[in-house]
């Protein structure tokens, strides 16, 4: 069967407007300039160091597993000027428990109000509980966070 030429340069044109008008979509999208990131690697924005777990013996455990009930980690803002110095609006957590991420629950200030160090960098001290309990400590193999203003 032969398609008529006319026929097929209207359904090329179509191909076309629609290509158009999504490309001029796209390029319409701004967003607010902000702190934000997320990534196994480094991305900028903010910085989590000091990562600690709570590991104890028991929480349902045989001698001699240990499980983890709470993950503290500090994170701090590349930012040095104001917004304040870059203090997020939320964070929020996940840790890598056998191969599955893992909401832990709303993390909560450990050091008080959002800080400026010495560079005039903001910093706050973070303790996140474990959702449902406890995890064994070798079971989780990573940890997510998100930082958003």
């Amino acid at each position: 069967m032969r398609v008529p030429f006319r026929r097929l340069l209207m359904v090329g044109g179509g191909a076309v407007v629609l290509a158009t008008a999504g490309f001029a979509y796209m390029a319409s999208n701004t967003v607010p300039a902000s702190s934000a990131g997320e990534a196994s690697a480094v991305v900028t924005g903010y910085t989590v160091s000091g990562i600690t777990y709570s590991a104890e013996q028991g929480w349902g455990q045989p001698a001699p597993d240990y499980s983890v009930s709470t993950v503290k980690f500090i994170i701090t803002s590349d930012a040095t000027t104001a917004p304040g110095n870059g203090q997020p609006a939320q964070i929020e957590a996940a840790i890598l428990v056998s191969g599955t991420w893992q909401n832990l629950d709303a993390c909560t200030s450990s050091s008080g109000a959002w800080q400026i160090n010495g560079s005039g960098q903001g910093w706050q001290g973070e303790v996140c509980n474990v959702a449902g309990g406890a995890v064994l400590v070798e079971s989780i193999t990573g940890l997510d966070v998100e930082a958003n203003q």
